[in-house]
């Protein structure tokens, strides 16, 4: 997960907007406890 596209809303930071670990990681857990385990693989392969 991203906090934000930069390309749409520039903060004037150097370098690129990096992978918001902690949202992604709850967010795979709740898709595997709802039985969506192949989208879960796949979210978390984006990490």
């Amino acid at each position: 997960m991203r906090r934000y596209d930069t390309e749409a809303a520039p903060d004037g930071l150097r370098g690129s907007e990096g992978s918001f670990s902690l949202c992604t990681f709850n967010y795979v857990t709740a898709l595997t406890l709802s039985w969506q385990a192949r989208k879960a693989r796949l979210v978390f392969g984006r990490c």
